[in-house]
């Protein structure tokens, strides 16, 4: 139980740093752009 709770917690973690990293590189993208 306690194992399956790990691995999800890894699974959303993974997926909120590759979503944040997208985000991140769109919005640098943006700030280059007004430059």
């Amino acid at each position: 139980m306690i194992i399956m709770i790990g691995i999800f917690g890894l699974i959303i973690g993974v997926v909120i740093g590759l979503v944040g990293i997208e985000f991140a590189g769109r919005f640098i993208k943006l700030i280059l752009k007004r430059k």
